[in-house]
């Protein structure tokens, strides 16, 4: 029983939250988060690219991996109608962050967007 309470806490603090800005509403043709395209800051975006949100995620450092944060940020485009989600930032705390608080956060900034050259 106790070792069913732990894993239900570790879960709850193993989440990513993201929060999103809609700029195109596109939620009526989601796009399965392993179809979703990754490109960092430095890649080139396609011009037929459309910006569909906004987005910030974070989650516990402790509990989170920067593979979480991928699979969530892809996720959310996904479900957004998003086919490509461009990273702009990705990092964990910094030093302040970690003396100040008992569980910082990691965190990104991503757009989401629908590039329909890329639907393949």
């Amino acid at each position: 029983m106790k070792i069913q309470h732990l894993s239900v806490i570790l879960l709850l603090f193993g989440c990513v939250t993201v929060d999103k800005s809609v700029l195109l509403d596109r939620s009526a043709y989601p796009v399965p988060m392993s179809a979703v395209q990754v490109l960092i800051e430095s890649d080139t975006v396609p011009e037929d690219c459309q910006r569909v949100a906004m987005l910030h995620a974070e989650g516990p450092e402790i509990f989170t991996s920067e593979a979480d944060m991928w699979d969530s940020l892809r996720e959310e485009t996904g479900e957004l109608g998003g086919n490509t989600v461009q990273l702009l930032f990705m990092g964990g705390p910094d030093w302040a962050e970690r003396f100040l608080r008992e569980n910082p956060d990691r965190d990104a900034t991503a757009i989401a967007l629908w590039c329909p050259s890329s639907n393949g």
